[in-house]
């Protein structure tokens, strides 16, 4: 375990010194001149473009987690990652139906119509004109036929709870349900775990343990009043790491109470926002053992047809599963997983009929959120649980990022230098000019790509584990790094050509 937080804390100096010195002087020369006639930068003197600026850095985290959220918000201009909302009605009932336009007849059905309603027929199709979009949603309510075979009904289906929170579930539901930041979510967690009302809460680690069996038992016995509800699950394997839990079978409310009448006394006082975290983590991990809800899930297709005198021009259907009642509520009596919507379910159905549509948009693709940048890091193995937030926090803290509205993420202007010049410059995907460590375990980019990272994250396991030498990894990133950037004479001269542009003395 030492030698593996040796390779880490070394890989990260030597890669993050590097990359972030060259940063600091090379990049920030070349963007101090361009933002110099901003009064609001507050640049006094040209002298100040030719100082290393520290507020640049670059890392084998953080920069591939630029890199993901940049991607992400360029997925904004493509035509296939919009999506149809749909909205039709028969016999009073309302359904509505989102369908990504990935699928080949409901994209070419858009294009039909835009082709009729463009008044260039070569032009193409492209999302981002307001006015096409207009012209075209207003064709698919009249032009486009929607009709609804008999719909299929699965009574008693059984859906389970969700395990209890890690690290990275937290911080994503956090961030849905509640509005927090990573750093906020992270922080308040810190001091509900400081007063001893929750369990630890950087882990990745779903396992509950008996005494965590202990308080969901008798919550639900004494507080719910049904023995029954209770089925408990372990969740994850054994091991030193738990869940995040509610350490006492007390909800918030009740813990509200506690407070006012004196009953419990706490260090700190607490606010708004820990009843309400604490509130998330209690129903989410009492959820977790209880028994599965039984629904009725209604399964219906939607068959569209953009009409013409003799028939359909361009067919497309749609598949959709609603759950639209509610057998035996299960875990749902404390925590609602899903949306279940008994009004919704459509009447009798012979045969095939007509169905009303009411309304038709095209939803943008959303930009990148909190929780979903921090569920990409959990799926790349990027990152630990105790790092998440931080990285996040180092993004927007240096100015690469923004947060906007409802925790979704802009890239700034700096951001995108930044990697431009890792991605396209000093390790250009694609041109692999690594040999050592790596090999071919790598897809997008040597040492700072997410293939290569998380590479070197099984690495470290592997070194914990006793199953590779430390010094042999360590070895490895250093002619690695040596190679690709500190003997690299045509990327430093490169680099001190464009310096010299600027700043007439390096």
């Amino acid at each position: 375990m030492v030698k593996a937080q040796i390779v880490r804390r070394l890989d990260d100096r030597w890669i993050g010194f590097t990359l972030s010195a060259i940063l600091q002087k090379y990049l920030w020369a070349s963007y101090c001149y361009e933002i110099m006639s901003n009064p609001k930068k507050n640049i006094k003197s040209a002298l100040e473009c030719c100082r290393p600026n520290y507020n640049w850095s670059a890392g084998r985290v953080q920069s591939p987690v630029l890199m993901h959220i940049i991607n992400e918000e360029s997925k904004r201009e493509k035509v296939n990652e919009y999506k149809l909302d749909l909205t039709i009605s028969y016999n009073g009932v309302e359904k509505r139906i989102i369908a990504p336009l990935k699928k080949r007849r409901l994209k070419k059905l858009i294009e039909e119509l835009y082709k009729e309603v463009s008044e260039s027929k070569r032009k193409k199709f492209k999302p981002t004109s307001k006015r096409a979009i207009n012209k075209i949603l207003k064709a698919f309510e009249e032009r486009v036929e929607a009709r609804i075979p008999r719909p299929r009904y699965k009574e008693g289906v059984e859906v389970n709870p969700p395990p209890p929170f890690t690290t990275d579930t937290l911080i994503a539901e956090a961030s849905r349900t509640l509005g927090f930041s990573a750093s906020k979510t992270m922080s308040i967690a810190q001091e509900l775990f400081e007063i001893g009302l929750i369990t630890y809460h950087r882990t990745d680690s779903t396992r509950v343990s008996d005494a965590g069996v202990s308080v969901a038992r008798q919550y639900i016995a004494e507080s719910i009043g049904d023995p029954n509800l209770f089925e408990p699950r372990t969740w994850g394997a054994g091991g030193a790491h738990e869940c995040i839990r509610p350490t006492r079978p007390i909800d918030a409310e009740r813990l509200r109470e506690l407070v006012k009448e004196g009953v419990l006394d706490f260090p700190i006082q607490l606010r708004r926002e820990h009843y309400s975290l604490y509130d998330l983590i209690f129903r989410r991990f009492i959820a977790s053992q209880m028994k599965p809800a039984k629904v009725v899930v209604e399964n219906y297709t939607v068959e569209l047809c953009l009409k013409e005198a003799d028939g359909c021009k361009v067919k497309a259907s749609i598949e959709q599963s609603d759950y639209v009642g509610v057998i035996e509520p299960g875990f749902l009596r404390i925590y609602k997983a899903m949306v279940v919507e008994p009004g919704k379910r459509l009447p009798p159905v012979e045969g095939s009929v007509v169905a009303e549509v009411k309304e038709a948009r095209l939803i943008k693709p959303p930009l990148p959120t909190v929780h979903e940048v921090v569920s990409w890091m959990k799926e790349k193995g990027i990152g630990r649980p105790s790092t998440y937030a931080k990285i996040l926090s180092t993004l927007t803290g240096r100015g690469y990022v923004k947060v906007v509205k409802e925790n979704s993420l802009v890239v700034l202007r700096k951001g995108r230098l930044v990697a431009e010049l890792l991605y396209n410059d000093l390790f250009p995907q694609g041109k692999k000019k690594g040999k050592n460590l790596w090999k071919k375990e790598w897809a997008d980019a040597p040492m700072i790509g997410v293939e290569a990272t998380s590479y070197l994250e099984k690495k470290m396991d592997d070194v914990a584990n006793g199953n590779e030498d430390y010094l042999k990894v360590l070895d490895g990133i250093y002619e690695e790094l040596n190679n690709l950037v500190l003997n690299n004479r045509e990327l430093l001269n490169s680099l001190v050509d464009k310096y010299f542009k600027h700043c007439l003395t390096g």
